[in-house]
């Protein structure tokens, strides 16, 4: 069984809550970095957290039909260390993975700012700037 994402952060005792809720300091948690500390709780951390975003990716794929996946907000800031594991996870939890092409997942090339980009431009559009 996966824990909660909340859980696992609080059981593990480790400061990931802010890269992966907020992208902020994820450098410090990628796989090497972490195995190098030991820290295995924290890997599983990620893991878990992967699995459950991962999830929801293979829902909303299942029931849409896809074709690529942008994670932008926070999420993206924290790179290949969450998206690697949600990448794997999600092939595992997708419906009729074999029989339906391969769903990119990729993180937005605005990073975290990517909405407020969209919103500047929207609101520039209807005033006409």
């Amino acid at each position: 069984m996966v824990a909660a994402p909340r859980e696992a952060i609080g059981e593990a005792g480790v400061d990931l809550e802010e890269c992966l809720v907020f992208g902020v300091g994820c450098a410090a948690f990628d796989d090497e970095t972490l195995s190098a500390e030991g820290d295995a709780e924290a890997i599983e951390v990620v893991r878990s957290f992967a699995w459950w975003v991962a999830l929801g990716i293979a829902n909303l794929i299942n029931i849409l039909d896809s074709e690529l996946v942008v994670i932008g907000g926070g999420l993206v800031d924290s790179g290949d260390v969450l998206l690697d594991p949600v990448r794997a996870a999600y092939e595992e939890l997708v419906m009729g993975a074999d029989h339906r092409d391969p769903v990119p997942i990729v993180g937005a090339a605005l990073g975290s700012r990517a909405g407020a980009w969209g919103a500047a431009l929207l609101a520039m559009a209807r005033l006409d700037v």
